[in-house]
Parts: structure tokens; sequence; C-alpha cells
């Protein structure tokens, strides 16, 4: 499931896990996971790749 993947996106060090689900397809937008904080966000595709190369 979902926190087997998490979990292991974690022992690897992975910064930030992306969901795209079927409400985040309907709405044209992805959420980002900050793997330290577990804070999540709704982003558009645009903001989600300024996210990343920060």
């Amino acid at each position: 499931g979902i926190s087997k993947n998490l979990d292991y996106a974690n022992s690897l060090k992975i910064p930030f896990v992306i969901f795209l689900g079927k409400k985040e397809l309907k709405a044209k937008k992805f959420k980002l996971r900050d793997m330290k904080t577990g804070k999540e966000k709704l982003m558009t595709e645009k903001s989600l790749v300024k996210e990343l190369k920060k």
C-alpha cells in the first residue's frame, strides 16, 4: 500500500513524493508531500516544477 511506499521513500532519503489520484487529475493539480515535515501542498504543474528546482 501507500504507507509501505512512503516508508521505502523515507529509507532512501527521498525528500519529496508526488501523489496523482483521481481528484488531482480532475483538478489538473499534483499533491506534493515534503517527506521531512509531512506537509502536503496541492500545486499546478508549473508551480511543482518551480518547487522541485529549488
